[in-house]
């Protein structure tokens, strides 16, 4: 490759990579070729932006003017006093020794270099800043100074064949990103010194199969294993005493979790958290029993639509585990898995675990939040305590092995979709505390028997047992004064229902729930209803002193309006009343058996 020398202007007092570029400073991406191969300083420049030749691909030398009183260069790499400035991507040395007099490696100072394959780094380096030696692809071997105190941000971020690398016992906090995409980086030890392991610090280190975190460490950061999908160890000491949202999130072969037996009594700071694999105890009060301890986190994933509903301090918090779905076995060694102090359970916390059979909440927990354990297909069991007042939308989605579950008194709400396509649920009991039950709360569990609306609840929302196929009994308290739309949808197992006398409003398309539409195929005609596909259903009954609606032989009457004939009644041939004025919407919908109607003079409208 022939080479190409750019003189920097004499007068230029500032390069930086994309910036004003006048008399006084110089911007290289405008100004520099980029096939550069060696660039010349004049005595005039007082500022170079760390980046300023990251485009620079071929720069293989920096030479500075010697009357320059800030910056030298050194076989073409740049310094400032004692930091070690730019190295040039271009330069194709595969080994570097870093001069013994260098204290401090520059932001990006070999960022973007992929010649380089080993960095030799005396013990006079005390600080290494943010992007070192993000991106340097070839880089597999560096001996790191003993004297350093912090990796920061990003430094070793992309160095993807980087295989092993030993962190000294000085380093007391591992940064945000710093190792993430290390993709061959396949052991990690962490000295006994590091306190912090940031967010994202090993996100995405996909060969990575083991880490030992030790007693020091206070806290693990939002991501901060993300996604090393071959992680099958984890070994978690006491200490920690927060572990971020989303920090396993992905490492979908973590087989064993192993956390240390804790001795005496675990005072407030050891509220701890985790989440995900076969088994899990969370005790609610910790240090009485010698139980195991594990960490809980505070911050949420900084997503925007995650808003922090669990308390800072004491939560297992939002995507911990999410999709963690191999995990069958804890190390039995250490007797009782996870104990903590905790007062809710983040969004997604446990979304995804497919392996997760069993869990016990302590009674801490306040609020269970929204998708907490959704699609938990293998959890067949669980209780919650009496401190628990609400269960947030969709928390158990989609657990289809979920049998039975038992809702305490402290329970005030209950979220939409909470327990939709639980399709193992064959009964539930709702205590007289909910009041409010969310749309779709039960859609879709196909294997629900029966179920006993309390007399605290006042609307049955809209779809909210909609898709309970096997649903023969219900019983509806005098508390309700509204059915919505969809209320029970295709719920073709339902013979016969009882409309008490506070029931003012039966819903239809207006009631129906945005989340539980529930369109066609589901019903051959019109899916709006309260009881719309209802197959099985020969009468509806309505309390005598109800002033709103009645029922004349099983069929349900608004006023002068026939509002619902039902899809199960076994007859051929029906004569409407002759006081009937109107036919309402979908009154004779999946009426399969009925051959004829009479309609009398009177009627007057016919609806949808």
């Amino acid at each position: 490759m022939s080479s190409v020398r750019f003189v920097v202007p004499e007068g230029i007092v500032k390069i930086e990579l994309d910036g004003s570029d006048d008399s006084k400073s110089l911007s290289c991406y405008r100004r520099v070729p980029e096939n550069v191969t060696e660039v010349v300083i004049p005595y005039t420049v007082e500022e170079i932006e760390s980046t300023a030749f990251y485009d620079c691909k071929s720069l293989s030398a920096i030479r500075v003017s010697p009357e320059n009183p800030k910056y030298r260069d050194i076989d073409g790499v740049l310094f400032e006093g004692t930091k070690l400035h730019i190295y040039p991507q271009g330069k194709e040395s595969r080994v570097y020794e870093i001069p013994d007099f260098v204290t401090e490696i520059g932001n990006s100072a070999f960022g973007g270099c992929s010649h380089i394959t080993e960095i030799k780094m005396p013990e006079s380096v005390r600080k290494i800043d943010n992007g070192a030696f993000e991106n340097c692809k070839s880089l597999s071997t560096i001996n790191m100074s003993g004297a350093v105190s912090e990796i920061g941000d990003s430094v070793f971020s992309e160095c993807s064949s980087l295989i092993k690398i030993a962190i000294p016992k000085s380093v007391r906090k591992i940064g945000d990103w710093a190792f993430a995409g290390c993709s061959l980086l396949a052991e990690m030890t962490i000295p006994e010194s590091v306190r912090e392991i940031s967010n994202s610090a090993f996100e995405s280190c996909s060969s990575l199969t083991k880490i030992t975190i030790p007693e020091s460490v206070r806290k693990i950061g939002n991501s901060a294993f993300r996604g090393c999908s071959s992680l099958a160890v984890v070994e978690m000491p006491r200490s920690v005493s927060e572990i971020g949202p989303a920090a396993f999130m992905n490492c979908k072969s973590l087989k064993t979790v192993k956390f240390p037996q804790s001795a005496g009594k675990a005072g407030p700071a050891a509220s701890r958290k985790l989440s995900a694999p076969e088994k899990i105890k969370i005790h609610g009060k910790t240090g009485e029993t010698g139980d195991a301890v594990l960490p809980l986190s505070d911050a949420f994933p900084e997503s925007g639509e995650n808003s922090g509903e669990t308390d800072p301090r004491n939560g297992i918090d939002s995507f911990s585990f999410l999709n963690v779905n191999n995990i069958p076995i804890f190390d039995r060694s250490y007797p009782h898995i996870i104990s903590a102090t905790v007062n809710g359970i983040g969004k997604y916390a446990f979304s995804g675990c497919s392996a997760l059979s069993e869990i016990e909440i302590p009674d801490s927990i306040e609020e269970i939040a929204d998708f907490a354990f959704e699609d938990c297909s293998a959890l067949t069991r669980i209780e919650i305590p009496e401190s628990v007042a609400k269960i947030g939308n969709w928390a158990f989605s989609k657990c289809a092995s979920l049998a039975s579950i038992i809702i305490p008194e402290s329970v005030t709400k209950i979220g939409n979709g909470a327990f939709e396509n639980c399709s193992g649920l064959t009964r539930i009991e709702i205590p007289k505390s909910v009041t409010t039950i969310g749309d779709g709360v039960f859609f879709n569990c196909s294997s629900l028997v029966e179920i006993d609306i309390p007399d605290s609840i006042e609307i049955i929302p809209a779809s909210a047992f909609a898709g309970c196929s096997s649903l023969t009994t219900v019983r509806i308290p005098e508390s309700v004064t509204e059915i919505c739309g969809l209320a029970f949808g295709n719920c073709s197992a339902l013979a016969e229902i009882e409309i008490p006398k506070s029931v003012v409003k039966i819903g239809d398309g207006n009631s129906v729930s945005n989340w539980y539409p529930l369109p066609s195929p589901y019903f051959p005609c019109s899916p709006y209803s309260a009881f719309a596909g209802c197959v099985s259903l020969a009468g509806i009954k309505v309390h005598p002193d109800n002033t709103v609606f009645r029922d004349e032989d099983g069929v349900l009457f608004e006023g002068t309006k026939l509002y619902k004939f039902p899809a199960g009644k076994k007859v051929k041939e029906y004569s409407i009343p002759d006081r009937t004025t109107k036919i309402g919407d979908e009154a004779f919908c999946d009426c399969s058996t009925l051959a004829k109607i009479t309609i009398p003079d009177s009627v007057t409208a016919i609806g949808r």
